[in-house]
């Protein structure tokens, strides 16, 4: 389903990145009932660089003698990359917001990715969360010391907590490397998938909600 929006985004002509855009986020909010305030935040940091990267491609420059000059503003490119982009973006974050990591993992496996490249991508993953949750850790001991928590005072410590979490997620890691590698010393660790099967009502309702962009841009394009 993602992955047919990504392609819609891409190829329908202006507005059919916005409808996508609209179609995916109807989805997450209604059909995978993820919370707004999630929907928000993880799309917040790439829609500024989108904004930024169609900011950039409004002016036309000239390369002259004399050195580069703009020789015209083109707002029509920036909004068509606008909308395609917000389109591939709530695309990837529906794939990313209701599929599971291993879940990831196995459709990678399945369209040909070598097994170290997955376990490479699943070590950064589990990475992350070990970093996080050293930091609490840590952050908690201050507290507890009797360190003050404001922001001012954590700038006056960062150096310390940084190293101190580095050294304790390293420690951590090691002990999850072994223990994967004794639960899987072949290869990934199998996990069993949590999500329903496929069902011929669910693919006809993907489908359609698919058929949404294609017929609101058609639709648009011919009142024009």
């Amino acid at each position: 389903m993602a992955a047919v929006l990504l392609l819609l985004a891409i190829a329908l002509p202006r507005p059919g990145g916005a409808l996508v855009a609209v179609v995916a986020t109807g989805l997450l909010r209604w059909g995978a009932r993820v919370p707004t305030l999630v929907i928000v935040r993880s799309a917040a940091v790439p829609f500024l660089f989108l904004v930024m990267t169609c900011i950039a491609v409004v002016p036309s420059l000239a390369v002259s003698a004399s050195g580069v000059r703009v020789d015209g503003w083109d707002v029509g490119a920036g909004i068509t990359a606008l909308q395609r982009g917000a389109g591939g973006v709530m695309a990837m974050l529906l794939l990313a917001l209701t599929t599971r990591v291993p879940d990831l993992v196995r459709l990678l496996r399945t369209v040909g990715v070598p097994v170290a490249v997955c376990e490479l991508g699943l070590a950064m993953y589990r990475m992350v969360w070990v970093l996080l949750d050293e930091q609490r850790r840590a952050v908690m001991a201050l507290s507890l010391r009797g360190g003050a928590l404001g922001w001012r005072s954590r700038w006056r410590t960062v150096v310390l907590l940084a190293v101190t979490l580095l050294s304790r997620a390293m420690r951590r890691a090691r002990r999850l490397d072994l223990g994967e590698r004794l639960r899987a010393p072949h290869g990934l660790l199998a996990a069993r998938p949590i999500h329903a099967p496929l069902r011929a009502a669910g693919v006809v309702g993907a489908l359609a909600w698919a058929t949404l962009p294609v017929a609101g841009t058609l639709l648009l394009r011919s009142v024009r």
